[in-house]
């Protein structure tokens, strides 16, 4: 797909999510956290480090990932709230993961947990930061991109564990 396009789409895309409430976005942001915490708790080390192919991520990276992003995240728009000036994102930070432990993902699962149950969701109005990909978005950009992508992962992650 034409990189413009997937822009636009995703940008309409996430303006029609970012509509959603502060109670709600922290529901759902809640809910897929502890559904991939749930899915920790039920698979062994082995389990977590098994790759689908040898190109792709093993269902521990998958969830590393998933949090790395979602602390990122939420640090981005705490400094936004703050109107504090951020550099754009680095598009060498994007798709970044490693293979943890299941021990290091689950104290992981727990701090995102608080750290998410912790953050002020609220709607503030903010400068906004740069997106390698996605272009310029504000703080209820960022919050709903947040999210999307951890949907997004919790499928792959399903995905990888249907087909190890």
């Amino acid at each position: 797909m034409n990189k413009t396009l997937f822009r636009i789409g995703a940008r309409i895309y996430i303006a029609r999510r970012a509509r959603s409430s502060a109670p709600r976005m922290k529901e759902q942001t809640l809910n897929t956290l502890k559904k991939f915490n749930d899915q920790i708790q039920n698979l062994t080390a082995e389990q977590l480090s098994v790759r689908s192919s040898p190109a792709g991520w093993s269902p521990g990276q998958i969830v590393f990932h998933a949090f790395l992003s979602t602390r990122a995240i939420l640090r981005t728009c705490e400094s936004l709230r703050k109107k504090e000036s951020l550099p754009d994102l680095d598009p060498k930070a994007i798709g970044k993961t490693k293979e943890v432990s299941r021990e290091e993902l689950l104290r992981f699962s727990s701090e995102i947990l608080q750290l998410a149950n912790d953050f002020d969701y609220s709607n503030a109005k903010t400068k906004s930061v740069g997106h390698p990909i996605l272009g310029r978005l504000d703080y209820s950009g960022w919050l709903t991109l947040n999210v999307i992508h951890l949907e997004r992962h919790f499928k792959q992650l399903q995905r990888s564990l249907q087909n190890p």
